[in-house]
């Protein structure tokens, strides 16, 4: 069985766990008929 050699720090720790949670802002594109942002590939609301 695999057992760490040494105790893994608490900045290291939780830099590994912070990468997966980066907040990424939807990609936003104009609706060709009522000009309004919407997100790429739905359907627009209006």
């Amino acid at each position: 069985m695999a057992v760490p050699k040494r105790k893994t720090s608490k900045a290291r720790r939780d830099s590994r766990r912070a990468n997966n949670s980066k907040a990424i802002a939807p990609n936003l594109v104009e609706c060709p008929k009522c000009h309004e942002l919407k997100a790429q590939h739905t359907v627009c609301k209006n």
